[in-house]
């Protein structure tokens, strides 16, 4: 579907100060099968060599050459290009208000403008407000809302910006470059669901 040009590849490197706490995390990602390799310091700055410029020293890292960053708004136009070549069709501004069912399956949504949705299969994915949605149809869902924080730097003419994607694991920093855009993210806040309590 020509979508890895909104890919960015090469990896993504999770960065220690302390090489002594890479321990707990290599037993998490053992779990998970993921390929890495842990990187000393002049091993992480053949694969970045603008973390040397970083005002905070690093000691070690955790390398994930597998990994990629993308846009997540780039990517969801393309994805929805891509489905409507195929046939799907997509009702904007539409809210669903309750479902129809039977035998307790799902046979139909019913819509803020009172259209009826009916398919063989939903799935509901739209995050924190899921919980309200499924109690229509006595669904349990321990789903809670996370809002996060993030600045887009524009970095055209920065010789300073990562190459790859890079994670300050004790100060919770995320670095992500994409095309002239660097974003940096950080902190959330947990329970929050409307746009004004900031």
């Amino acid at each position: 579907e020509n979508i890895e040009r909104y890919i960015k590849e090469g990896g993504i490197v999770h960065l220690f100060s302390k090489a002594s706490k890479i321990g707990k995390e290599l037993e998490k990602i053992s779990i998970s099968n993921q390929p890495f390799e842990v990187l000393n310091k002049e091993e992480m700055l053949e694969v970045e060599p603008n973390i040397g410029s970083f005002d905070k020293t690093f000691s070690s890292g955790i390398y994930f050459r597998n990994d990629a960053t993308s846009n997540c708004h780039d990517m969801c136009k393309v994805l929805e290009g891509i489905l409507k070549e195929r046939g799907v069709e997509f009702f904007y501004k539409t809210e669903i208000l309750n479902f129809k069912t039977e035998n307790d399956f799902i046979k139909s949504a019913i819509t803020t403008n009172g259209e009826t949705i009916t398919a063989d299969y939903f799935v509901i994915a739209n995050g924190c407000d899921a919980p309200d949605l499924l109690k229509h149809v006595d669904v349990k869902c321990d789903i809670f809302p996370v809002r996060g924080y993030s600045y887009t730097f524009n970095i055209e003419k920065s010789n300073y910006a990562p190459f790859i994607g890079l994670i300050d694991r004790e100060k919770r920093m995320v670095y992500s470059l994409y095309k002239t855009y660097l974003r940096v993210a950080g902190f959330m806040d947990l329970g929050i669901n409307t746009p004004d309590k900031i």
